[in-house]
């Protein structure tokens, strides 16, 4: 997941993924930042995935199918696509 991860989308936005990762998992934080991310570009599924994915961790399930959906049905391949089918399945 990305917030564990140093992977960045530095041709998207910029260097966004040092506020946002940390060891401890903050959701709320993430759901923040990715937000309005989410609100300017979105097309791309990866973003969509780790809004749904933090959404989800923080009890909003009904948000987090909403992004993981989109994320799931798009073209596009991201890492973390299997993992957005598995936790659709369990909302």
């Amino acid at each position: 997941f990305f917030f564990s991860s140093r992977r960045r989308h530095t041709s998207y936005i910029g260097d966004w993924s040092s506020d946002v990762c940390s060891s401890d998992l903050d959701y709320k934080k993430a759901v923040e930042l990715l937000a309005p991310v989410v609100e300017k570009m979105p097309s791309i599924a990866i973003f969509r995935y780790h809004l749904g994915y933090a959404l989800y961790y923080m009890g909003d399930k009904a948000a987090a199918k909403s992004h993981l959906e989109i994320a799931v049905k798009s073209e596009s391949e991201f890492e973390g696509k299997a993992k957005a089918k598995e936790l659709l399945d369990m909302i």
